[in-house]
C-alpha cells in the first residue's frame, strides 16, 4: 500500500490508560501525514478517553464496552458501517478485528501468528504486520503498524495537558518538587508499601519536596494513606491523591524536578516531557513497556534485563535481575506476603541514589 490520500482514518485504541498513551505515536504520526483528514479514535470505556480528549492529533472519540453485547455490535454497525476510507488498529485481539473490519474498507492491523484466529485477521486486514517478539517496545511495535502506508514515523508521546492550570497558584508549589506515584495497577507489579516509606523518608532527609499522586480508585488513595500513616507530617510531602485531573497531572509532571513510579499509566504520561523518570519494574518486561525515553529515536536500542538499574536518555529503570523475571504472570508463585519477590529485589537505597546522583547531575549542568 504505497502512500495515498485517505479523507476518514479511525484508530482502534481499545484498552486501558498506559496503552493508549503509547498509541498517540500513531495518531501523532496520521496527523503529519494527513493534516486535512478526519482522524478519530475508538476507546474502551477503561480511561482511554482521558488521553485522547482535547488531543489536537485527533477530531472526534468514539466510546464503545469493553465487552459488546450483540445488540451493542448492531448499533455500531448502524453509526460506523464502512464509513472510513481506512482503520488502523494496534490490537491484536478478535475483538478489536471484528470493529476494524465493520469500519472500513482499507484495514491495517498486526497479528500474533501464535494465536488460533490469526489465519481469519489475514483474511480481514487488507494489510498487515505481525509481532515480533514478546521483547519489542509498545511504541516500536506501535510505530510498525504504520509501515504498509510509507508514512514518517514519529516517535513520541502525546499526553493532554491543562496549559491553564496554574501550579503555583493552585497548589502553591512554587519550589522544585519529585512527583511520587506509589500504586501499579494490580498486585504483582505494586513495591512494597515499607519501600516507599523508606524511600520517601531519605527524599525528605536530604531536603527534597516530595509530592504524592494517585489516581481516583480507592486501592490507589489507600496505599498513600497507608504510607502516610508511617511518615511524620512535613511541609516538604504533599498529598495530591485523586484531587488532579489528567490534564492537571500532567502539567504537575512538565514543571517537576522527576518522576518516580512503578509500571504504571503516569510514568507513561511523564514520557511527553524531558523530565527524569525513576521507573521500578517486576513481572513485566521493560523492554516492552518501560516509559518511552524521551527524544529516542525508533533506531536506538531500548531496556534489556541484564542490568538491575539501566539509564536511556531521561528514563531509569530499576528491575530484578532474578531469571524468572519477566514472567508476565498474574500470581507470583515466591512472593512475599501479597507482593512480587522480584520488587523485593528494589531497594530504596538503589533508587534514592541513583534520584541523587542524577538531579546532582542536572544541578551541576544547569550552573556551569
Amino acid at each position: 500500500m504505497s502512500k495515498k490520500k485517505y479523507n476518514n482514518i479511525l484508530v482502534l485504541a481499545t484498552h486501558l490508560i498506559g496503552d493508549c498513551l503509547l498509541a498517540t505515536c500513531i495518531t501523532r504520526s496520521l496527523r503529519h501525514a494527513y493534516p486535512n483528514a478526519q482522524i478519530d479514535v475508538m476507546v474502551t470505556n477503561t480511561g482511554g478517553h482521558l488521553v485522547f480528549k482535547d488531543n489536537t492529533d485527533i477530531n472526534n472519540i468514539i466510546e464503545v464496552p469493553l465487552k459488546p453485547k450483540f445488540s451493542e455490535y448492531k448499533e455500531f454497525v448502524k453509526k460506523h458501517w464502512r464509513r472510513y476510507d481506512l482503520v488502523v488498529n494496534d490490537r491484536s485481539s478478535d475483538r478489536s478485528a471484528i470493529y476494524a473490519f465493520l469500519a472500513a474498507k482499507k484495514r491495517i492491523g498486526i497479528i500474533d501468528t501464535r494465536h488460533p484466529s490469526a489465519w481469519i485477521k489475514k483474511l480481514i486486514y487488507t494489510q498487515f504486520v505481525t509481532e515480533d517478539s514478546d521483547q519489542e517496545h509498545r511504541l516500536m511495535r506501535n510505530l510498525r503498524i504504520l509501515e504498509p502506508l510509507n508514512i514518517n514515523k514519529l516517535a513520541v508521546v502525546n499526553a493532554p495537558i491543562d496549559l491553564n492550570f496554574n501550579i503555583v497558584n493552585e497548589l502553591a508549589l512554587s519550589e522544585k518538587y519529585l512527583v511520587i506515584h506509589t500504586a501499579s495497577s494490580n498486585e504483582i507489579k505494586q513495591w512494597p508499601i515499607q519501600s516507599w516509606i523508606e524511600l520517601i523518608q531519605l527524599l525528605i532527609a536530604n531536603n527534597y519536596k516530595v509530592v504524592l499522586t494517585a489516581g481516583p480508585a480507592q486501592r490507589e488513595k489507600d496505599i498513600v494513606e497507608s504510607i502516610l500513616k508511617s511518615l511524620p507530617i512535613s511541609s516538604n510531602l504533599i498529598n495530591l491523591a485523586g484531587k488532579l485531573t489528567f490534564p492537571q497531572l500532567s502539567q504537575l509532571l512538565k514543571n517537576s524536578l522527576a518522576f518516580v513510579g512503578p509500571d504504571c499509566g503516569p510514568a507513561h504520561l511523564c514520557a511527553s516531557f524531558n523530565v527524569p523518570i525513576f521507573s521500578i519494574f517486576g513481572p513485566t518486561p521493560a523492554s516492552m513497556w518501560a516509559p518511552w525515553p524521551f527524544a529516542n529515536g525508533i533506531d536506538k536500542a531500548i531496556f534489556s534485563k541484564k542490568n538491575i538499574i539501566t539509564t536511556i536518555n531521561n528514563v531509569t529503570i530499576f528491575q530484578s535481575t532474578r531469571q524468572c523475571v519477566p514472567c508476565y504472570g498474574k500470581h507470583c508463585p515466591i512472593k512475599v506476603g501479597s507482593e512480587s519477590q522480584c520488587m523485593h529485589d528494589i531497594s530504596p537505597t538503589q533508587v534514592f541514589t541513583s534520584i541523587n546522583k542524577r538531579l546532582d547531575s542536572i544541578e551541576v549542568n544547569s550552573c556551569e
